[in-house]
């Protein structure tokens, strides 16, 4: 293995270590390189075979993967790649596959009120567009520069903001950014959006959810999507017991994109930035609960390894409301993916965990964690 390796933290090569004994070398070589490009399409203005066809007249080299559906590889320059016209007028999104299996396991449908608690920069609140154009999508952010890229990526891929509880552009229209530039490859760095956020308590916003036209917010052919400058934690009392559905993809230690070539990916890594971010996932999961109707569906996903902000979590989450949620099993044909962890340092639960999905790195997968859960 080669020395650059151990330019990771200490401690992370040590617990990757502890989760991973039998895939360890070959994980822990996944960080040397750069994940390869991957994109998909938007169905909001493509299908798949005129995508294709697009993609050979321009000649633009490609793999299409098996799972998920729509998913490719790409094989030529991004740079390239980017200044098609068809990347240019949002009918593809570059997101790396891992990142869009959280969206295809909550499985949404026309119809259905949705919630993306943790939006920006709107990878997935997008990908959720186009899957179910029909469905009522509320996305919230409570970091003022992310919700702006959110705005953005939006825009470029054909989808209708519709601000609710407009505090911060009401009250300094003048510091508002201009956020036109292209942000759809910034997924984040998986951070708690720490930043300057909008100021007064997010108790002063005016909305209260209305029930919308069962076919979905869509108006003259544009899918409508509700966004919100707020912080996720008010989504209990802005909306209770309001969506059919919620994506909770969690601000985390991002462990999954770590890069050796790359410092500034991992600098930040310590354990207690582990529970920093515990904390907030445990909070914004509460929030989820009573803003989800009964009955209704949960997907929690992270893009790191740390049991703490994954099966922990969720461990919690189960027994803090006992007898009101369920675990639900998660079908997927991906190899590289394994049973959640069961027991680790100590950790010891009769909830089924093995039921979660963790994704092993490889050449084009980050390493990432997903739970389906059901209230009962």
């Amino acid at each position: 293995m080669k020395e650059t390796i151990y330019r990771l933290p200490r401690g992370f090569i040590e617990k990757m270590q502890d989760i991973y004994p039998a895939n360890f070398n070959t994980i822990l070589e996944s960080f040397l390189d750069k994940k390869l490009s991957s994109f998909r399409p938007n169905f909001l203005k493509i299908d798949l075979v005129t995508l294709k066809k697009e993609l050979l007249r321009q000649g633009i080299r490609f793999q299409e993967l098996p799972y998920p559906a729509g998913a490719f590889l790409l094989n030529t320059p991004l740079r390239d790649f980017q200044k098609t016209s068809f990347y240019l007028n949002g009918c593809v999104y570059i997101q790396n596959v891992s990142s869009m299996l959280p969206p295809v396991i909550l499985n949404p449908q026309n119809g259905e009120k949705i919630l993306d608690l943790c939006a920006a920069p709107g990878t997935k609140t997008t990908q959720i567009i186009s899957l179910a154009p029909r469905s009522n999508v509320v996305a919230i952010e409570k970091n003022r520069i992310r919700y702006y890229k959110l705005l953005a990526n939006l825009k470029i891929q054909g989808i209708e903001a519709v601000r609710i509880g407009g505090y911060y552009e009401e009250r300094y229209p003048h510091k508002i950014p201009d956020y036109a530039h292209d942000s759809r490859e910034d997924e984040g760095d998986g951070s708690d959006g720490a930043g300057e956020e909008y100021p007064g308590d997010a108790d002063e916003q005016e909305f209260s959810p209305v029930e919308d036209d069962a076919s979905g917010e869509v108006y003259d052919g544009i899918p409508r999507v509700r966004v919100m400058l707020i912080d996720g934690m008010w989504v209990r009392k802005k909306f209770p017991e309001y969506f059919d559905k919620i994506l909770v993809d969690a601000p985390c230690s991002a462990e999954g994109r770590f890069w050796v070539a790359e410092p500034k990916t991992f600098k930040y890594w310590r354990p207690n930035k582990v529970k920093e971010m515990v904390h907030t996932q445990k909070k914004l999961l509460a929030a989820a609960f009573f803003a989800l109707k009964q009955g209704g569906e949960l997907v929690y996903s992270t893009c790191t390894f740390s049991p703490e902000e994954n099966e922990g979590v969720i461990d919690w989450f189960v027994d803090k409301f006992k007898d009101r949620l369920e675990i639900l099993p998660i079908e997927t044909p991906l190899k590289n993916s394994c049973r959640g962890l069961t027991g680790w340092r100590g950790l010891k639960s009769s909830a089924p965990l093995h039921l979660c999905r963790r994704i092993i790195p490889n050449a084009y997968m980050e390493g990432f964690f997903v739970a389906k859960l059901r209230k009962i």
